[in-house]
C-alpha cells in the first residue's frame, strides 16, 4: 500500500507541475476527454485515469494506513501521518469534492474509534468546524493553489451559498434532473428494475443506490444493503475475536472504514466509478475472511500439539 500511494501521489505531482511532459503517461492511464481536461480543469487523474476515482480509491488504500494505528505496534505514528499527507495530497490534486468529503468522514471515523470518550469526538467536531467556517477565506486561498475547481466547489459550501448550489447549470444542481429521470423510470418497474441495460438513462444517474434501484428495483437495493450489513457485522465479529495486534484485526478495521467510504460517497458517484472501487473493498473482505480462517486453523492446531 506503501508504494501505491507513492506512485499515485509521485504521478499526480508531476500532472501537476510538468503536464505537457508526462502527457504520454497521463494518456496511458486515461481516455482521451480526461487527458485533455487535465489542461482546461488541472485535475490530476493519476494511474486510476479519473479524478474522482483516484481521491476516492486513495480514501479506501488510507484505510490500511489508519486500522494499523488502531493495530498496536504494526506502524510508527510518523509513517502513518506521512502518507495520509501524502494521500490527502493527492485528493486536493484531484479535484474532487467528493473524495474531499469522503476522507473528511474517514478522519471523523477514525478519530471516533481512537477515543474513548466519544463526546470529546463530537465536540472537537464542532469546534473544528466552527474553526473552518471562521478561517474559511485563508483555507479557501489554500485550497485554490492545490486545485482551482475545488476551491470554486468548497468556496460554495463553506460561504453556505445555497442559492448558487441549487441554481441552474451547477453540477450538484444538474444531478436532481438525472435523479429525476432515474425515478421516472424506476417507476417503471419498482420490484425488479428494468434490468442491467446500458443507456436507460441519457446521463449516469450520479447516485449508485438509484442506479441499483433503477436497474434492479427495490429487491436489488435490499439484497445489496443485506450484503454491505452481513460484511460489516462479520467484520465486527472478526476483530472482536482476534487480538488488537493482530494484522487480522487490521484488515477488519480497514473493511469497516472502507465501507463508510463507500456507503458516502454512493450518493454522488457514477456507477462506473463505483465499479472500479469495488473491487478493492470486496478484496479486502475476502483477504480479511481467508486470514481469519487460516489464524483460526493454526490457533486449533497449536492446541492440539499441546
Amino acid at each position: 500500500m506503501a508504494i501505491v500511494i507513492i506512485a499515485i501521489t509521485g504521478l499526480a505531482l508531476l500532472q501537476k507541475f510538468l503536464p505537457s511532459q508526462i502527457s504520454f503517461l497521463t494518456k496511458l492511464y486515461s481516455p482521451e476527454h480526461q487527458s485533455e481536461k487535465l489542461f482546461t480543469t488541472q485535475r490530476v487523474t493519476s494511474i486510476f485515469g479519473n479524478p474522482n476515482t483516484t481521491s476516492l480509491m486513495t480514501c479506501l488504500i488510507l484505510s490500511f494506513f489508519l486500522s494499523a494505528m488502531i493495530t498496536k505496534g504494526v506502524i510508527g505514528k510518523a509513517t502513518t501521518y506521512f502518507f495520509v499527507a501524502m494521500g490527502f495530497m493527492t485528493i486536493l490534486l484531484s479535484g474532487s469534492r467528493t473524495g474531499f468529503l469522503a476522507f473528511a468522514l474517514l478522519m471523523a471515523i477514525y478519530l471516533f474509534t481512537r477515543t474513548k470518550q466519544k463526546i470529546i469526538v463530537i465536540l472537537a467536531t464542532i469546534g473544528a468546524l466552527l474553526i473552518i467556517y471562521l478561517l474559511r477565506n485563508e483555507i479557501l486561498e489554500i485550497i485554490k493553489y492545490f486545485n482551482h475547481y475545488l476551491y470554486l466547489g468548497l468556496k460554495i459550501i463553506l460561504n453556505m451559498d445555497i442559492e448558487t448550489l441549487v441554481s441552474e447549470g451547477n453540477t450538484f444542481s444538474k444531478r436532481f434532473g438525472t435523479w429525476a429521470r432515474a425515478l421516472s423510470i424506476f417507476e417503471l418497474s419498482p420490484v425488479f428494475g428494468v434490468g442491467p441495460l446500458r443507456g436507460v438513462v441519457t446521463s449516469s444517474t450520479d447516485n449508485f443506490y438509484l442506479y441499483i434501484l433503477l436497474r434492479n428495483g427495490l429487491v436489488g437495493l435490499v439484497l445489496y444493503f443485506a450484503f454491505i450489513i452481513y460484511s460489516v457485522r462479520v467484520a465486527l465479529k472478526i476483530k472482536n475475536a482476534t487480538s488488537v495486534r493482530s494484522p487480522v484485526t487490521l484488515l477488519a478495521n480497514a473493511y469497516i472504514f472502507q465501507t463508510a467510504v463507500i456507503l458516502f460517497m454512493n450518493f454522488l458517484i457514477e456507477a462506473q466509478i463505483q465499479n472500479v472501487v469495488i473491487y478493492l473493498h470486496l478484496t479486502t473482505l475476502g483477504v480479511l475472511i481467508g486470514m481469519s480462517k487460516q489464524t483460526k486453523f493454526k490457533i486449533l492446531n497449536e492446541s492440539k500439539k499441546t
